[in-house]
């Protein structure tokens, strides 16, 4: 019996196509691989991830790694052995990791708190840049304006180390009418002391948590919170998950546009443009999320626009 192509196919277009099928077959087997490497599997992990793939995964076989807060988990050997495109990391632990190996291929890093504080500096490595977890102040004072416009005094603590940016913050604060009341704890101990300080001495009005890992451990932040609600005085969290524990709003970020974001600096470095000695920002991608129990309970409304906007909605 004939082929079944041989019948329904001319000859020459017969053997154009069978030429066209092994091209494209080849060339799923010739993609270059760009790793992904996951310091823990979380739910913003994952969405940064999902926008990598969106911006990446149609030019590029994307293996990707959770490494699950184990450095000894770790792709060293495989990275060695393929070589891949690029390395994308996500999280401060595998991006330490990686930055601490010295690869010559790109690196490229997402969803990092503070870069500096954990030592990664693209000013000091070729082929590195990557986006910082960083809310400019500027964006943080506007959108406390914007939800709680009443609120002209608002209090933190924070650690010697960080007195510059403080500085900074109390200017930048000035700026949308609100006063801020700052307190200087050189050690963990001193959190009670201060933040009662603030909260019986300055009259706070709205808790504001500093990003300064020295200071708001998760114990400490816990801490806080409760004192804080035992007083009325709302807290905003440094994510979603401190509505969990009675935090009024947070600041948060669009986590898959991050991911495409980070997808797009890939591209820049792969076609050796020139990469940034200083880490990008994803404020961008800012949003709020909201407690709508804690506002009960402590007697703030929202307006109806400020809810339908939220990027979540605790009840």
């Amino acid at each position: 019996m004939k082929n079944l192509l041989s019948i329904l196919i001319k000859p020459k277009t017969y053997i154009v196509f069978v030429v066209i099928l092994s091209c494209l077959t080849l060339s799923c087997y010739s993609q270059e691989s760009i790793f992904v490497i996951k310091s823990s599997t979380n739910a913003p992990y994952d969405a940064a991830e999902r926008g990598i793939n969106r911006t990446l995964s149609n030019t590029f076989q994307m293996k990707v790694f959770d490494i699950d807060n184990d450095w000894q988990l770790f792709p060293e050997e495989l990275i060695k052995k393929e070589n891949p495109a690029a390395i994308i990391t996500i999280g401060t632990l595998a991006t330490k990791l990686a930055y601490e190996h010295h690869y010559d291929i790109p690196l490229i890093y997402t969803m990092v708190l503070r870069p500096d504080l954990s030592g990664i500096s693209p000013a000091k490595q070729k082929n590195i840049t990557g986006l910082a977890l960083d809310i400019p102040f500027h964006d943080q004072f506007s959108t406390m304006k914007k939800l709680m416009p009443h609120v002209t005094k608002v209090g933190t603590l924070y650690h010697p180390s960080e007195r510059q940016r403080i500085i900074k913050a109390v200017r930048i604060a000035k700026k949308y009418n609100i006063q801020l009341m700052c307190r200087e704890v050189s050690q963990t101990t001193d959190i009670k002391s201060e933040l009662q300080k603030l909260l019986e001495t300055d009259g706070i009005e709205l808790f504001w948590p500093i990003m300064d890992p020295k200071t708001y451990s998760v114990e400490a932040l816990q801490y806080i919170l409760l004192k804080t609600t035992q007083r009325g005085v709302p807290l905003v969290g440094p994510s979603f998950a401190y509505l969990r524990w009675g935090a009024l709003f947070s600041f948060d970020i669009d986590y898959v546009g991050v991911g495409e974001q980070t997808g797009r600096l890939v591209k820049k470095a792969l076609h050796q443009e020139v990469l940034s000695k200083k880490s990008a920002s994803s404020h961008s991608h800012l949003k709020y999320s909201l407690n709508l129990k804690a506002a009960k309970q402590l007697g703030i409304p929202f307006q109806e626009s400020i809810i339908e906007n939220a990027g979540y909605v605790s009840q």
